[in-house]
C-alpha cells in the first residue's frame, strides 16, 4: 500500500445528513409570486409552498 493508500484510510469523510433535491422551476414559480404579492406597502410575504404560489401568479396578471 502506498503512503496516499494509508493517509485516505484514515481520512474518510463522514457525510451528514444532504438537503432534499431543490426543482429550480418550483423555486422560480415561488420567487414569482413572492415577488407579486410583497411590496412597499405590504412588506415581506411569508414563503409560500409550490400550491399557493401557482394560485397566486393565476391572480397576479401583470398588463404590462
Amino acid at each position: 500500500m502506498n503512503a496516499f493508500q494509508e493517509v485516505a484510510a484514515h481520512c474518510e469523510a463522514k457525510w451528514g445528513r444532504l438537503s432534499a433535491p431543490v426543482d429550480p422551476e418550483e423555486t422560480r414559480i415561488r420567487m414569482r409570486a413572492q415577488s407579486a404579492l410583497s411590496g412597499g406597502e405590504l412588506g415581506q410575504c411569508p414563503p409560500l409552498d409550490i400550491r399557493q404560489a401557482r394560485d397566486v401568479l393565476a391572480w397576479y396578471a401583470p398588463q404590462y
